[in-house]
């Protein structure tokens, strides 16, 4: 249930950068990462 609440928040925020940079879209990816990597 957290994960789907995660996802959603996360294409919310991937939608929302699509208009900025690829370089701050590619920073957020890594962070989404090292915090799913933390959390499982």
């Amino acid at each position: 249930m957290v994960t789907g609440i995660f996802l959603r928040s996360y294409l919310r925020t991937a939608i929302a950068l699509r208009s900025n940079t690829f370089n701050l879209n590619f920073n957020q990816k890594i962070k989404l990462y090292a915090i799913l990597k933390n959390k499982f």
